[in-house]
């Protein structure tokens, strides 16, 4: 009946807001998280920006354990967020790339994520950190020697610098 009413429906909001709600009801009350992701995909798709159900679809994902929808969904949020919204986009990001990384064992499209958030933070420690390991692995001598000159030159401490500079010379 609900998805006869969204179909019904003209407005866009109107659609998002019926296909959420039944969305909650089958996650809370008919106990069926699979319909509710279902719901929740619909409803971003007439409004793409809703946070709430972005956040109800992403905590579905995960507990379902569907690793693959849940990148998906990072990055279907990735491109409602506002430019000016860097702190979000990096923690999104850095969820992204942990979860290319671990869960999905991508590691060139970790290391894509990790590398988004050098754009928008260029000294940010754990992508940095993050990249050295995944370069290292994939052998990318080239984007390896980058991140540990970065890391070099952002060092305050000249020991560290110096270790830095070793690594360096062993790629």
């Amino acid at each position: 009946a609900a998805l006869a009413q969204v179909e019904l429906e003209d407005d866009f909001a109107r659609k998002a807001e019926i296909a959420t709600d039944t969305a909650i009801v089958f996650e809370e009350k008919q106990d069926d998280p699979q319909r509710a992701i279902d719901l929740y995909q619909m409803s971003l798709s007439f409004v793409p920006n809703g946070f709430e159900v972005q956040q109800a679809l992403t905590r579905l994902l995960e507990s379902s354990e569907q690793w693959s929808n849940l990148a998906k969904a990072y990055e279907t949020e990735l491109d409602t967020i506002p430019d000016e919204d860097s702190a979000r986009k990096i923690d999104l990001f850095l969820k992204l790339g942990e979860l290319r990384k671990d869960r999905l064992s991508r590691m060139g499209d970790a290391a894509l994520a990790y590398e988004a958030i050098l754009e928008l933070e260029p000294l940010h420690s754990v992508s940095l950190d993050t990249l050295e390991a995944i370069y290292r692995d994939l052998e990318r001598d080239k984007d390896l020697l980058r991140v540990l000159e970065i890391r070099a030159m952002q060092s305050d401490d000249s020991l560290e610098r110096a270790q830095f500079f070793i690594r360096i010379g062993d790629v």
